[in-house]
């Protein structure tokens, strides 16, 4: 047996049923042996950046460890945007690659690969051997699975070498590596569970951040069971953003993507207790959200990689799913926030988000209008890829919460074009248990289009939404504020047009211009199977109110 043969062997052995990848001199003998295992399923891309995002949407889907594989050097460089997007998402995904060994002349595809991947963030695992292979794939997976994104790469010579005779995959001794990050087990402290009780027991107005660490710990109920308990309202950062479906006292996304209404009622929280979920610059508006209040942050990550916008900050260590049981026994009933009140401000504020989508710009069709038709038209247990672009801020606060839908804000490093091999690797993963919708932008699309083959060629059930303004709407606006030349941001001179390509791609498609063209759409492409696309054409004069908060409104339009 060669050592790439075993390697094929410890995957299968290990459950690995699916990996995405681009074939090269590094990785093509053993993802030939690897197809032959039963059970298995190699799912190639069209670019080595896809794989990845394919491996990172089939791992946020399934909640294990997404695989991709790609060759050394050139194909490890093209990664690398993918690989850093999912650190930061900190996504439980490993990268396989080969590994060139230094020599004088210097091979072509030769690279220090280490410091790149140590670059992007995450972790890199060298096999220098065929022996020392089944320890290290032990290592990289159990690294992987803790979130912390993982690379394995194997000296080049060794795969086709005679495999080693290693470390069961089985045997504890494979994975006492010392650097491996998964976290260990840790019981809360009494005095930091204690003080946070204190201060949700003294809140007067309290405010409940809900983030994907509560989705993903299966604690919600007992979540909303508290923070009703205490009265708090409710908010969500986008990693939470289908936690309440049916909460009347949900202020949505919070951060920069907040209404006037929740802005105001998040301004008044006394005590914001903030559950699985990170917080940064973005979900803060700029530092400003909770800043003067009493935060309660509960993670299972340590303060020292925390940040809080506030100085009063109650640090609880340790898996909600303990945690919020113990606040629990310790909470008292108040009325808090749930007052008729604030339901009326929050009913108010829906009435004037509908309102929204009655405007009729000149230039294309209401983009909040063609949200509504999306959000009444899709199941409310679809799966939701939302890629990341000026058109993100009309769909990620408006397309709201349904009883089953979820949702998956392709958006790490704030990285554009993640959407649509997100969505395929998400669909490879689901199959027909849900319906699968990627959200994207035209500017984003083209980064990644070759993918949209990809998942004609794999089968896979996707619909894909394209909210085209023909131009890249972020830049075209801020060009336009400055009293700058929009041209260069603008498309029009020789159309993308998405229609024909995705049909010559394979798939079906439609062309939508206002919400009615969408609503028909909808209507004929859902029951469909394989994959779906509509160009949705939508205005490209119509700013979000995301912008005309932080930018100012166009006076020119």
């Amino acid at each position: 047996m060669k050592t790439y043969e075993q390697l094929a062997l410890l995957l299968a052995d290990a459950g690995v049923t699916t990996v995405f990848g681009v074939m090269g001199d590094g990785n093509m003998h053993w993802v030939a042996a690897y197809r032959e295992q039963p059970g298995c399923r190699w799912l190639p891309a069209w670019h080595e950046a896809g794989a990845v995002w394919m491996a990172d949407g089939f791992a946020a889907a399934t909640g294990d460890v997404g695989v991709a594989t790609v060759t050394m050097g050139p194909g490890l460089a093209q990664s690398l945007a993918a690989l850093t997007s999912a650190v930061r998402a900190r996504r439980p995904l490993l990268l396989i690659t080969a590994e060139l060994p230094a020599s004088v002349p210097s091979q072509a595809q030769y690279a220090h690969q280490s410091d790149w991947v140590t670059a992007s963030g995450a972790r890199y695992v060298f096999v220098p051997s065929a022996s020392e292979l089944p320890a290290a794939l032990n290592s990289a997976l159990r690294s992987a699975r803790a979130g912390d994104v993982t690379v394995l790469g194997v000296d080049l010579d060794t795969f086709l070498a005679p495999a080693g005779i290693g470390i069961p995959t089985g045997d504890p001794a494979a994975t006492a590596d010392p650097a491996v990050t998964a976290r260990p087990a840790r019981t809360v402290n009494p005095a930091e569970l204690a003080e946070a009780a204190d201060a949700l027991n003294s809140a007067a107005a309290p405010l409940f951040v809900i983030g994907h660490g509560v989705l993903q710990g299966d604690c919600l109920d007992v979540a909303l069971q508290l923070g009703r308990r205490v009265g708090a309202v409710f908010a969500t950062t986008l990693g939470g953003r289908a936690a309440l479906p049916d909460e009347p006292f949900d202020l949505g996304v919070v951060g920069m993507m907040a209404d006037p209404a929740s802005r105001a009622i998040s301004r008044r929280a006394d005590v914001v207790l903030v559950l699985g979920a990170a917080l940064d610059r973005y979900n803060t508006d700029s530092c400003d959200f909770a800043r003067h209040a009493h935060v309660i942050r509960v993670d299972i990550r340590p303060p020292d990689e925390l940040w809080s916008p506030s100085e009063r900050t109650t640090w609880v260590t340790g898996d909600v799913h303990e945690v919020i049981p113990a606040l629990a026994k310790q909470a008292r009933a108040a009325t808090g926030l749930r007052t008729a009140e604030v339901h009326a401000e929050l009913v108010a504020e829906r009435a004037r988000q509908d309102a929204l989508a009655d405007g009729r710009p000149a230039d294309g069709a209401n983009p909040w209008a063609m949200v509504a038709a999306l959000d009444a038209a899709l199941p409310t247990d679809a799966y939701v890829v939302v890629g990341i672009g000026h058109f993100w801020y009309f769909v990620a606060p408006h397309l709201r919460p349904a009883t089953d839908r979820r949702f998956h804000f392709a958006s790490g490093f704030a990285l554009i074009g993640q959407a649509l091999p997100v969505a395929v690797g998400a669909a490879a993963a689901i199959g027909d248990q849900r319906t699968v919708v990627a959200i994207e932008g035209d500017g984003s699309l083209p980064m990644n289009v070759q993918e949209l083959q990809a998942a004609v060629r794999h089968g896979v059930d996707l619909l894909l939404i394209v909210m085209n303004n023909q131009a890249y709407g972020s830049e075209y606006h801020k060009l336009a504020l400055a009293d700058l030349d929009v041209a260069g941001s603008e498309f029009d001179s020789v159309p993308f047009d998405v229609v024909e390509i995705s049909k010559a791609m394979g798939a079906s498609a439609r062309r939508a211009r206002d919400p009615d063209q969408l609503r028909t759409a909808l209507h004929e492409l859902l029951p469909l199977h394989g994959v779906r696309v509509i160009d949705a054409e939508i205005s490209r004069s119509t700013m979000s109110e995301v912008y005309e908060r932080q930018h100012g409104h166009r006076s020119s339009d």
